[in-house]
């Protein structure tokens, strides 16, 4: 059986304490690491669980709707 694999964003931001990733898909789906790399790989683990969990509980798993695309601007 083929899984059903989707694509979604992640953003990675800079805190006080390391880094946040998380995704606009996926509303409360964050994780933390001490590098980007790291939470990259915290944040692999986040959505996994996150969509067990709406799978187990019924509910619909979240399409990828969000595509980054960088501008250049004069500043």
């Amino acid at each position: 059986m083929k899984a059903n694999l989707k694509k979604y964003l992640i953003l990675i931001e800079r805190t006080k304490h390391g880094y946040l990733a998380f995704s606009p898909d996926l509303d409360g789906c964050t994780a933390l690491g001490a590098t980007p790399d790291e939470a990259k790989r915290n944040m692999q683990h986040a959505i996994q669980t996150h969509l067990y969990w709406l799978a187990k509980d019924g509910l619909p798993i979240p399409r990828p709707r969000y595509r980054s695309s960088y501008i250049e601007v004069n500043a």
